[in-house]
Order: C-alpha cells, then sequence, then structure tokens
C-alpha cells in the first residue's frame, strides 16, 4: 500500500508508477515513483509512459525515437510494425528509497 499526502501533482494524477531501471538516471533514478496522467497526450521533448511490443517504458518522447536520458542506453527507434502506445505524461518525481 502506498500513502500519499494531498498535493497539485497527486489531485491532478490518475496513478503513481515505479521507475524500475536506470535507463532515465539521473532524473528518473531506479525506484523511484512518478505520477502520471493519462488523460494527456506527452508533447514531443517531455517524459511520459509508453507501452512498446508490450512492455512499459519512461522514456522522453522525440519525433523520431523515445530517448534515454541515460546515454548508456540505446534509444527506441520508430520503425514500421512497432506497436507504441501512448501510456501517460509525468507530473511529478519522488525521491528513490535510497535518497530518503
Amino acid at each position: 500500500m502506498l500513502y500519499l499526502r494531498a498535493s497539485r501533482a497527486s489531485e491532478s494524477s490518475d496513478l503513481v508508477m515505479k521507475v524500475n531501471g536506470d535507463s532515465m538516471e539521473p532524473d528518473y533514478p531506479d525506484g523511484c515513483r512518478v505520477f502520471v496522467n493519462t488523460g494527456e497526450e506527452t508533447p514531443i521533448g517531455e517524459v511520459g509512459i509508453f507501452i512498446v511490443d508490450g512492455e512499459f517504458y519512461i522514456k522522453q518522447r522525440r519525433a523520431d525515437c523515445l530517448y534515454s536520458l541515460n546515454r548508456s542506453h540505446a534509444d527506441i527507434r520508430f520503425h514500421e510494425g512497432m506497436d507504441v502506445k501512448y501510456y501517460g505524461c509525468l507530473l511529478y518525481t519522488s525521491p528513490s528509497p535510497r535518497d530518503a
């Protein structure tokens, strides 16, 4: 169970997701939680949640790919036949457990 304090982010988000992996570090470290609004499409240049071929990813949306902030990880380049679905736009990040 996750308890949240009332805030602008918690009141305007639809759900909270936990980041699993380091492809978006340092801005979104492994283990942090993000507030997600599923009612808004992620604009180009912003970070959102995407489903690519059935797998969830937190990435920065670009015109030709889903971008990884951690440059040791490859971007997800768009190509024909790829199943990419928008899931939600990030509103806020909570600290990771190791920062608490």
